[in-house]
């Protein structure tokens, strides 16, 4: 081989590694595909080698790092392959960052997902993200369009806004959004 091999080590729980490998290895596989990578595992430690495939026209290792992360946050195996588009991202937001404390953390994760689920739902229908609120985080998969209104209202609610006004400001960005489109993508 010519030139340098570029490796990127992460890692995945147990609890997740079947998503990863899919029925028969199918999901790693497209992954390896679609980023020109070559994948392997560590079974026991849960540790992910990813290696660029000297025959790929243009590998991109970091997206397939995003995938094995995607879905090692928790989100299913075809959502976390949206990322093979270049116009799609993994947003993490370290709710850590932002509370201290185990009972502020509980209270501002409840504020996120709202009575029944509600919030998360509004955030996810009106700014198209696909989203999940993990243990001391929230993961998003969307355009960088998408992804800036959904952390923004995450964000507002974080810093206690009432949902109310969250929603507002979701509807007020779905209307942008449309508006937008309508223009071609033209952004003001």
């Amino acid at each position: 081989m010519t030139g340098y091999m570029t490796r990127i080590v992460t890692s995945i729980s147990k609890e997740r590694l079947p998503a990863l490998l899919g029925r028969d290895g199918e999901v790693i596989r497209e992954i390896e595909r679609s980023t020109g990578t070559k994948i392997s595992v560590k079974r026991k430690t849960g540790e992910v080698l990813i290696d660029i495939d000297e025959r790929a026209e243009s590998p991109d290792p970091l997206r397939a790092r995003d995938m094995v992360r995607a879905i090692d946050l928790g989100f299913d195996p075809e959502t976390a392959l949206r990322l093979k588009s270049p116009d799609v991202y993994l947003d993490v937001i370290d709710l850590k960052e932002y509370v201290s404390g185990r009972e502020h953390l509980i209270r501002v994760k409840g504020r996120i997902i709202g009575a029944g689920g509600k919030t998360k739902r509004l955030i996810s229908e009106f700014t198209g993200v696909d989203m999940i609120v993990g243990s001391t985080y929230v993961a998003m998969i969307g355009t960088f369009e998408e992804l800036q209104g959904a952390r923004r209202a995450v964000e507002m609610l974080i810093q206690g806004a009432q949902h109310s006004s969250v929603y507002r400001f979701l509807e007020r960005f779905r209307a942008e959004m449309k508006r937008r489109e309508i223009l071609g993508g033209v952004w003001p």
